[in-house]
């Protein structure tokens, strides 16, 4: 693209949320990796973010200040800054703004280097008036921040979100901190003809203590990493149904061929069954990919979903 007779170039990384080399793939790994983009003496990168907390931003920054020091190119992280919502939470455990702290020394050191100040304070979010009712605030200060869920699409690495789910659901049986162990049992309480049946609640602990142990879920994980070496590095622009649904299978079976070599047949199918259940009855309980070694990637929602999600943004448009 040329604008104003200078040329620029948009690159688009996804990276891992993993900063330690200890625990695998890295931010510094991606950055290293594409170091051949941004070498030329002339080059200026800019890196346009959000800064919420600001960890995020500045391990990446960091990641990227590290590599550009070692070339003749430049680089400017423009932050995008935005103060978190007073709530009862951040009350009892205030914000640590050591992040922001840190970012905003940086910004200094640019603006003294190239008289340009990176810093861009952004206003608090409007307050949001739907039907009847009092006005709402938006729980994110911004409205893409800290979710997973935009404009339709979801961000997931969905071969290692579906493993992560899996592990959390079977140590949420055995916890019952989500209520796993309740709701398997209720909805095992009743054959497809009625008749109700009386479980054991010790016996359903026993049972998945025992599975849970037969199972080695990094090993697992690995696995994936092999199978689906383009998931991991996050460079899947779109996914097929038929591609999602293969990935569903390849990680179930991974999981249920184990349990039955290790202890039986039996339990697999009672591990199968359990998670087919379960998988989207507690979703809103799944672990967030915090400091994951793999990268993101965007997965489009069906047209259902999009359509009501382009709904609702022109509603709250025409009345904000």
């Amino acid at each position: 693209m040329l604008k104003a007779g200078i040329k620029s170039t948009v690159i688009s990384l996804s990276l891992p949320r993993n900063e330690k080399p200890k625990l695998g793939f890295t931010i510094n790994d991606i950055v290293i990796a594409n170091k051949h983009l941004f070498e030329e003496s002339n080059d200026v990168i800019i890196y346009p973010d959000d800064v919420i907390s600001g960890s995020r931003f500045r391990k990446i920054s960091s990641s990227f200040r590290k590599v550009t020091n070692s070339t003749p190119s430049t680089f400017i992280p423009c932050a995008f800054v935005f103060n978190k919502l007073v709530t009862p939470e951040n009350i009892r455990n205030p914000i640590n703004d050591n992040d922001k702290k840190i970012l905003r020394k940086r910004a200094s050191e640019i603006y003294k280097q190239h008289n340009f100040d990176p810093w861009f304070e952004i206003p608090e979010l409007p307050k949001i008036k739907i039907d009847s009712g009092l006005p709402i605030v938006y729980e994110s200060p911004v409205v893409w921040g800290e979710q997973p869920i935009v404009a339709g699409m979801k961000k997931c690495n969905y071969v290692f979100n579906i493993i992560e789910q899996f592990e959390s659901i079977l140590s949420d049986i055995i916890s019952n901190t989500n209520k796993s162990r309740d709701i398997l049992l209720l909805l095992w309480s009743y054959d497809t003809n009625g008749v109700h049946y009386v479980i054991s609640e010790e016996v359903i602990l026993g049972v998945f203590t025992k599975i849970n142990n037969s199972l080695n879920w990094e090993e697992i994980k690995s696995c994936a990493k092999d199978e689906y070496s383009l998931d991991y590095c996050g460079s899947i622009h779109e996914l097929t149904p038929d591609e999602a649904f293969n990935r569903m299978n390849w990680v179930m079976d991974q999981i249920t061929k184990r349990v039955e070599i290790n202890i039986g047949k039996e339990q697999s199918n009672i591990l199968h069954k359990a998670l087919s259940d379960l998988f989207t009855v507690i979703e809103k309980y799944f672990p967030e990919d915090r400091d994951s070694n793999y990268c993101n990637y965007y997965l489009k929602y069906n047209k259902s979903i999009r359509r009501l999600n382009f709904e609702l943004v022109e509603l709250i448009q025409s009345i904000t």
